[in-house]
């Protein structure tokens, strides 16, 4: 709902979202290297979300030409 704008983003929000993710606030605004980011995340996954997410990313690389 916040990337579709229809609520706006606070500091509850976006600090929740930054929870969810394991990662500071901060690094929802960083210019940084997304790679290392999603490195990051990945090992915190537990080995059945890795295999979830590792089929999600296939599925959307067969889409792209």
């Amino acid at each position: 709902m916040i990337e579709s704008e229809s609520r706006p983003a606070n500091t509850l929000r976006l600090n929740a979202i930054a929870a969810a993710l394991g990662v500071p606030t901060e690094a929802l605004f960083s210019a940084g290297d997304d790679r290392q980011q999603l490195l990051d995340m990945l090992e915190r996954l537990s080995p059945e979300d890795r295999l979830i997410l590792v089929r999600m990313a296939e599925a959307l690389a067969a889409k792209t030409p």
